[in-house]
C-alpha cells in the first residue's frame, strides 16, 4: 500500500516529493506505524535556524528530525497520535484535537543579542541568546528559569552560583539566584513562566 501510495503522490505532481520523501523517511524509522501518513493531512514544516512556531493546545503536530526546543504549558498529559513506541489513547486523542484548519505563523527570530519570541501564551517566555566574546548579557531576574546551551561555550553568573555549559547542557536557575549574567561564545535558550518583558 505504501509502495503504491508513494509512487501515486510523485505522479499527482513534484510539489508531492515531499510528502512522498517524509513518509519514506518515517516508514524507515516506524514500519507498519499508524502515523506513517500523518504527512498527508498535516501541515509540513521545514524550521531553519532561529525559527519557531506557536501551536495552541490541541493543535496535532510532529517533530521530525533537527534540534528544537518545544515548551508547553503546565499539563499533565502528553496524548500521542503515532510514530511512537508509547501507548496511544485514540478516544483521549480525539477528544482534545481541533479539528479546524490550522496554519501556523513561523516566527524569525531578529538578529538581536537576546531575543524574546513573541506568543500569546501567558504560561511562559522562550528567549534566545547569542553571545559573542567580551559582549556579556544579563538576564534579569524574572523567576525561576531552564537554561539550555545549544552551541558554543557559555559562561552563567549569580550572585549564589556560576556554572559553565557546553553544547548540549542545561541548567535551572532558581528564582532567588536574582540577575543573571550570560558571557563566552555561544547560542543559549531560556525558558521561564510568564509572558516576554513581564
Amino acid at each position: 500500500l505504501l509502495s503504491q501510495l508513494d509512487m501515486g503522490l510523485e505522479r499527482l505532481s513534484p510539489s508531492y516529493a515531499d510528502i512522498a520523501a517524509l513518509i519514506r523517511h518515517l516508514q524507515a524509522n516506524y514500519p507498519g506505524d499508524i502515523g506513517l501518513l500523518a504527512p498527508m493531512y498535516l501541515n509540513i514544516l521545514h524550521l531553519q535556524a532561529g525559527q519557531a512556531i506557536y501551536l495552541p493546545a490541541g493543535i496535532l503536530h510532529s517533530y521530525v528530525e533537527g534540534l528544537g526546543v518545544e515548551l508547553m504549558a503546565n499539563s499533565d498529559n502528553v496524548i500521542r497520535g503515532g510514530l511512537t513506541s508509547k501507548h496511544i489513547d485514540v478516544e483521549e486523542l480525539f477528544s482534545v484535537i481541533h479539528w479546524e484548519h490550522f496554519s501556523p505563523i513561523l516566527l524569525d527570530a531578529k538578529e538581536e543579542a537576546l531575543y524574546s519570541f513573541p506568543t500569546p501564551s501567558r504560561e511562559f517566555c522562550l528567549e534566545r541568546a547569542v553571545l559573542r566574546p567580551q559582549r556579556p548579557l544579563r538576564l534579569p531576574a524574572r523567576g525561576a528559569r531552564i537554561l539550555l546551551s545549544v552551541e558554543g561555550s557559555v559562561h552563567i553568573a549569580s550572585k549564589n552560583e556560576n556554572v559553565a555549559l557546553a553544547k548540549g547542557q542545561s541548567a535551572f536557575v532558581s528564582a532567588l539566584a536574582g540577575d543573571i549574567e550570560l558571557s563566552g561564545s555561544g547560542t543559549l535558550f531560556s525558558a521561564r513562566s510568564g509572558r516576554p518583558g513581564a
